[in-house]
């Protein structure tokens, strides 16, 4: 098997893997999965979240590296601009 350079990017995975369990776990820790296509973080919309964060959670669990954030800077100015709250089921934040 070939090598593969682990860096950073990998602990990106790990914090992505990590927040979708803790806020799906609020709703139904069964819908969360791994498929051959990676994590399914459309429960994250089903729960009430942004649009944005799902947008950031999907790119922190790619599964090419190097479609990952490229630095926890990047991660950080992210969530920075993600909505405060948590949608209601009316699409509202609340």
């Amino acid at each position: 098997a070939g090598a593969t350079k682990i860096d950073h990017r990998s602990d990106i995975y790990a914090l992505g893997a990590t927040i979708l369990r803790a806020l799906a776990a609020a709703v139904d820790t069964s819908r969360i999965t791994r498929t051959g296509r990676g994590h399914d973080v459309r429960a994250l919309a089903r729960c009430g979240c942004s649009a944005e964060l799902v947008e950031l959670v999907t790119a922190m669990l790619a599964d090419d590296p190097a479609a990952r954030p490229a630095t926890w800077e990047d991660v950080i100015s992210r969530s920075r601009h993600l909505p405060s709250g948590h949608r209601s089921e009316g699409g509202s934040a609340g």
